[in-house]
């Protein structure tokens, strides 16, 4: 199962990057940053907007759990 939280954090510390840089870039409050990075679960949109800020298909983890899960019916 796709951890998305854990992936976006992973994908922060590969860039170097802040939670509080997140923030900035997708314009909301430092707090929620640290929301989003502790659930398992994302809302679509949002994922949109953390994708484009850190140039990372951030998608692809689900696509390729889909084509996993797919594979094994």
């Amino acid at each position: 199962m796709v951890h998305i939280g854990n992936i976006i954090s992973a994908e922060l510390a590969r860039q170097k990057r802040t939670k509080a840089w997140l923030a900035r870039e997708i314009n909301c409050e430092r707090t929620n940053v640290y929301n989003i990075l502790k659930n398992p679960d994302i809302n679509t949109a949002v994922l949109m907007r953390i994708s484009k800020a850190l140039k990372c298909n951030l998608f692809a983890h689900y696509s390729r759990e889909f084509q996993k899960k797919r594979g094994k019916a």
